[in-house]
C-alpha cells in the first residue's frame, strides 16, 4: 500500500490487490504518540477488490493519519491488515506569520558585534600597556642592576622602609 495523492482534506491511497480478496476495508484514525490496536481505526468504507485504490475525504488539512486496509472474503476479514502514515496538506487557514525581528534583528545583531570589537580592542589596549609598563619596569631595574641589587641595597638600609625609599637611596 502506498500513498496516491493528498489534498487539503482527503488522501488518495493505491495497493496491489489480492488474488484471494474479494473486498477491501478501509480504516483511518488520527496519528497519536502511541501506536495502539486496531480497535481505534474508524470504519471508512467496503472497497471492490479489484478497485486498486481508495479515497478518504473529509479530513482535518496538515494532520497526519493513519489508514489501514483489510482483506476480506466471504465476509471474513483479515486482522492485522496493511498500515500507512499519511499527512493532508496544509492550508493558508492555519499557517501564522512568524513576526521575526526584522528591522530590529538587524540593529541588535549591529550592536553586538559592535560591543565585541569594543571588548577585543579593550583586551588588546591592556595587555599592551601592560607589557609596555613591564619593559619599562625592568630597563629601570637593570639601570640599578636588576631585582637582586635593588633587594640587597632595601636590606641593607639601616630603617627598613618603601621600595620607594630604596630606590631614592640608589639615585
Amino acid at each position: 500500500m502506498q500513498l496516491g495523492s493528498a489534498t487539503e482534506d482527503s488522501v488518495t491511497f493505491t495497493w496491489v490487490s489480492s488474488a484471494f480478496a474479494t473486498y477491501y476495508e478501509s480504516y483511518i484514525r488520527p496519528v497519536t504518540v502511541t501506536r495502539n490496536s486496531s480497535s481505534e481505526f474508524a470504519f471508512v468504507e467496503r472497497i471492490p477488490s479489484d478497485a486498486g485504490s481508495a479515497t478518504v475525504g473529509s479530513l482535518e488539512p496538515g494532520r497526519s493519519y493513519e489508514v489501514m486496509l483489510l482483506a476480506g472474503s466471504n465476509n471474513e476479514t483479515e486482522k492485522i491488515g496493511a498500515r500507512i502514515v499519511v499527512t493532508t496538506k496544509s492550508s493558508t487557514d492555519n499557517i501564522t506569520e512568524d513576526p521575526g525581528l526584522g528591522l530590529s534583528g538587524s540593529i541588535i545583531a549591529g550592536v553586538s558585534i559592535a560591543c565585541v570589537i569594543a571588548f577585543i580592542i579593550i583586551v588588546v589596549v591592556v595587555v599592551v600597556v601592560i607589557r609596555r609598563r613591564r619593559r619599562s619596569t625592568a630597563a629601570v631595574l637593570d639601570r640599578f642592576g636588576g631585582v637582586e641589587s635593588l633587594v640587597r641595597t632595601f636590606t641593607s638600609l639601616p630603617r627598613r622602609g618603601s621600595v620607594a625609599d630604596a630606590i631614592t637611596t640608589l639615585l
